[in-house]
């Protein structure tokens, strides 16, 4: 920095000029003026970089009034040249400034880079360290992947550099190498960077091993298979970063190096999923770096965030997750609207493991639904969708449906319309609901729906429910066709649902008891109330074209007139359909219901590529002198066409002839077929399986063909919609033995509050926010507590409630459930079928306050010689084992699972002779698993001859061990630790990390 100094006091001061131009641009009052001096400037400047008598004092200088003229958006592409090449100059500032601008002008994909490839191998080759780094920085900006190998040695050879600061470069400029050849297949096709990156995560300075760490990342989430074996490297540096035991430069806002911290539970995140060796090692160093970083700081949420992204990523573990859930609840409960949102995605990645953490924040889940803040609102839709069921898809989609509504940007309403159409096809509970809510879509959705939603609808209303119910079909279609005359009286509809409706309304219009002359009469009237495209008229004159023809009426004057004006269309296809129609319509009655049969639309169309029925005509016309007909092979040889692809002869080459033409011989007359006899009649056969859909209009069953899921619905009897072979959750049979249990919960003890004096209770009202919140999380609280809406006729499956059975020796109005379910009771209809799974959990976790990592305490291993009162009783809230839901781990006992991964065993085998290597020497990877920066892990020496001591003392006496003794000594507070200690409260990791 001294020499930096010194070089910059013998160059000259910015000259007066350069002052004036800053001072000019600054006091702008309009782009005119602002180009105005920038043109002069560009005059000034080119004599002055074109001068060969330059003074190269003053190169730096110009080459910075060079970079304003770019900047400001002018063209300076005739002074790119003098940049590069004074990255030459050994002044060192000059060479910077010349540096910068070169990255600043040119990308590393410009041709002219080339120029200074000698320039940086040259400088990676200095004794100055900084024209190093210098040269290390713009390698990774102006080096391509076609220019790796110029410069690839030197940058290998600076690893070993004594300057931590140019190792540092080094590794970053191999990480930029890595992203231009990800794949290893062009300049890097053999090369092994995962070595070097080993090694640099050995070094023992952290801002080398932090290069390293952003690198590794990187490949991590692209392939994390060979990096297993880094993982207790890895838990080895968040636990000494988390303990404080890296220099205070790196603390912000006395947090230990926090970017460091994220970036390595990122990296644990990406190794431990799906793998539970690995993720055993992490559990307890991710708790430890959650529980300090929790100090209510923003840098400190970031870490307990990460960390909650972390442990919802790797292999689950219950205590883990349940103390995720409490940290999640303190963002939830903050008057910030991006700690809001930060809670509310993270309990989205809980809940997709385990449904019922939501449940215990529903309504702070409301308030961020009902909240004026639009992102949070579209946030908190995402994570109802992951929530919704058969109970509560009616209340979801209501509320997403009223974001559609004020939602103005195009890819909300997409994303909305997507997720609102799959809930729809999966959870609908009756067809009624399910077209109620398709209309919506496409009211709300306009131009944004995709034409495969608007097929898919149609070819759902054409194929019914799919389970031969001819009864159920015939009500879908008249609910259909009797809603979509209801919109039609509408004064604007989007085009997607008028090409719906009319495609509807032509197929199965008469169905509803309407009758066909006013059902056109409807369809032609939109076009007087609102413009329509040319696609929307030619579904128009289809609809018309069906109606008439299946109802054997003719066209309403109206209908008529639209006719004629479409056979006058600019529009080609247009006019076609329109002639057809006309053509068709004026045509015998029997042609016409051939070609538009009644309810054939999605039956299949059989053609037979011989064409028989025109032999008569051809033979006709070859007896009267036709020319008769050649195949593609015959027209080749003679010359007349090129072969398709298909057909193409394997001799053929597309090269140049150079010969002469021959005469092309005379072909020789075929020998004429003989008459065969047509029988009086033959002509089109008509298909009677699968005719055609009508007037070339693509019908659903062709629009649909395209590879996807498509949305189907059952019979109306004992339909049920979703997945195949899904079941609706069993209703939970409450039993006297679960009312008190389900009493003593904070939810009833609300709805309740005289009950402790011993009076009855008065009947509580739900208020608005508990009906919504039971509706969201309740087992059926919806369909109790709201009634909806149907037309006359339309009848909805009947949803019965159990009732509770009364107790021998109770008064039945103690036992019986009210009539009108109260708040406690809907609040209390969980989807866990076990009554006691809902009851307030005991201990510490049941108050507000309790340390969310008090159930961390449990899950070390019991000691052999328990003995006593409390290892007789059982527990009443039995810690959940994951066994029962993945299947038993092979490496562990089936006696005494260790949910920490072994944790306590690993630290007490860090003190074997093999181990003994420092971090800095080229031992291998593993050695971070030791010390970082000449600290070492293993801590204070006999602390694991102390602890075998005191459980051996212990187990003599025959007596139980006390819970807060585990073997060492616990460690000095310090931090959230010395806080718990003051406010009385145990630190259930102090025993941990001794």
């Amino acid at each position: 920095m001294n020499n930096l100094t010194s070089i910059g006091k013998k160059s000259p001061a910015w000259t007066r000029e350069f002052d004036s131009l800053i001072r000019a641009i600054g006091e702008c009052k309009s782009k005119a003026e602002e180009d105005s001096i920038m043109t002069q400037e560009v005059e000034t400047l080119k004599p002055r970089l074109k001068d060969p008598r330059l003074d190269k004092r003053f190169l730096k200088e110009l080459l910075i009034r060079l970079i304003y003229i770019e900047m400001l958006g002018h063209d300076a592409s005739w002074g790119h040249v003098k940049a590069l090449q004074a990255c030459s100059e050994t002044n060192l500032i000059t060479k910077k400034v010349a540096y910068l601008a070169s990255s600043l002008f040119l990308d590393y994909r410009s041709d002219m880079i080339i120029l200074v490839v000698n320039t940086l191998t040259t400088d990676l080759k200095s004794d100055n360290f900084l024209v190093v780094c210098t040269a290390l920085t713009a390698i990774c900006k102006l080096i391509s992947q076609d220019l790796i190998n110029a410069v690839l040695p030197g940058v290998t050879a600076l690893l070993s550099h004594p300057k931590e600061l140019v190792r540092k470069k080094a590794v970053m400029a191999l990480h930029r190498f890595q992203q231009l050849d990800p794949d290893h297949e062009g300049a890097l096709s053999g090369t092994d960077f995962d070595r070097h990156f080993r090694q640099a995560l050995c070094d023992k300075d952290p801002s080398v091993m932090s290069a390293a760490l952003c690198a590794l990342h990187e490949v991590c989430s692209r392939d994390s298979r060979p990096f297993k074996n880094l993982v207790p490297s890895f838990v080895s540096i968040l636990k000494q970063v988390s303990e404080h035991r890296l220099p205070k430069a790196y603390d912000y806002h006395r947090t230990p190096a926090p970017f460091i911290q994220i970036k390595l539970l990122r990296i644990l995140g990406l190794l431990g999923a799906a793998d539970k060796a690995a993720s055993d090692n992490m559990y307890a160093v991710i708790a430890d770096s959650m529980r300090r970083a929790n100090t209510g700081h923003t840098i400190g949420n970031a870490i307990v965030y990460e960390a909650v992204r972390a442990i919802t990523a790797i292999y689950p573990n219950p205590a883990l997750l349940q103390s995720a859930a409490e940290m999640i609840s303190t963002f939830l409960r903050s008057s910030s609207h991006n700690l809001k949102y930060t809670g509310i995605d993270g309990l989205a990645r809980i809940v997709r493991i385990n449904p019922k953490y939501a449940t215990e924040h529903q309504f702070a889940v409301i308030d961020c639904l009902e909240d004026p803040d639009e992102t949070l609102k579209k946030k908190t839709l995402e994570l109802l969708c992951k929530m919704t069921k058969p109970t509560n898809v009616e209340v979801i989609v209501e509320k997403m449906i009223e974001y559609l509504r004020t939602a103005n940007d195009d890819l909300v309403k997409a994303d909305i319309v997507k997720r609102v159409s799959d809930l729809a096809e999966r959870f609908a509970p009756d067809t009624q609901w399910f077209i109620d809510t398709m209309n919506q879509v496409f009211e709300l959705g306009g131009d944004v729906v995709p034409q495969q939603l608007a097929h898919n609808l149609m070819r759902l209303i054409a194929e019914g429910a799919g389970e031969e119910d001819e009864s159920a079909d015939a009500e879908l279609r008249s609910q259909a066709v009797q809603s979509y005359l209801e919109l039609l009286a509408r004064p604007r509809l989007p085009s997607i649902l008028l090409k719906v409706i009319c495609w509807v309304l032509g197929e199965y219009g008469t169905v509803s008891g309407a009758s066909a002359a006013s059902v056109m009469d409807q369809i032609c009237a939109v076009e007087d109330r609102q413009t329509v495209d040319d696609g929307v008229r030619g579904y128009m004159l289809s609809a018309l074209a069906k109606l008439s023809t299946h109802s054997g009426t003719a066209l309403p004057s109206s209908a008529e007139d639209m006719l004629h004006s479409a056979t006058h269309s600019r529009n080609v296809n247009l006019q076609q359909r329109a002639l057809e129609v006309e053509a068709l319509l004026g045509g015998p009655k029997q042609s016409r219901v051939m070609v538009l049969p009644v309810d054939a639309s999605c039956e299949d169309l059989e053609v037979d590529p011989g064409l028989p029925f025109l032999n008569a005509f051809v033979q006709q016309a070859t007896n009267a002198g036709a020319a008769p007909y050649l195949t593609e092979a015959q027209r080749f040889s003679m010359g007349v066409v090129r072969p398709s692809a298909a057909g193409e002869a394997a001799d053929h080459t597309h090269a140049l002839r150079f010969t002469a033409y021959e005469k092309a011989a005379a072909p020789t007359p075929a020998a004429p077929a003989p008459l065969t006899a047509i029988p009086a009649g033959a002509g089109i056969s008509p298909v009677k399986e699968r005719p055609v859909a009508g007037m070339g209009q693509p019908g659903p069953a062709g629009a649909a063909a395209a590879a996807g899921p498509q949305l189907q619905l059952r019979a109306a009897s004992n339909r049920r919609w979703g997945p195949a072979n899904f079941e609706l959750p069993p209703a939970p049979n409450p039993t006297p033995a679960a009312a008190p249990a389900a009493a003593s919960t904070p939810a009833a003890t609300a709805a309740s509050p005289t009950a402790s004096h011993g009076h009855p209770a008065e009947p509580h009202v739900p208020g608005k926010k508990e009906l919504l919140a039971a509706s969201l999380f309740g087992d059926g609280g919806a369909s109790t507590s709201r009634a909806r809406s149907r037309r006359p006729g339309v009848s909805s499956p009947s949803k019965s409630r159990p009732q509770a059975s009364t107790a021998a020796g109770q008064p039945a109005a103690a036992l019986a459930l009210p009539a009108q379910p109260t708040a406690a009771d809907l609040l209390l209809e969980l989807d866990d079928p076990t009554p006691a799974a809902s009851a307030a959990p005991s201990g510490s976790n049941s108050t507000p306050g309790a340390d969310p990592f008090g159930m961390l305490g449990d899950l070390a291993a019991p000691m052999p010689n328990q003995s006593g009162p409390a290892a007789a009783q059982p527990s009443t809230q039995p810690l959940t084992s994951l066994d029962d839901l993945y299947g038993p781990a092979p490496s562990q006992a089936a006696g005494s699972p260790d949910l920490l991964g072994g944790f306590m065993s690993q630290a007490q085998q860090a003190h074997t002779p093999s181990q003994g290597y420092s971090m800095g020497s080229s031992a291998g990877p593993n050695a971070a698993a030791n010390q970082l920066g000449g600290l070492d892990l293993n801590g204070p020496a006999g602390a694991s001859s102390k602890a075998a001591a005191s459980t051996a003392a212990w187990n003599a006496q025959g007596s139980q061990q006390p819970k807060g003794i585990k073997g060492a000594g616990p460690m000095a507070p310090r931090g959230n630790a010395a806080v718990e200690q003051q406010s009385g409260k145990k630190d259930p990791f102090a025993d941990l990390f001794s």
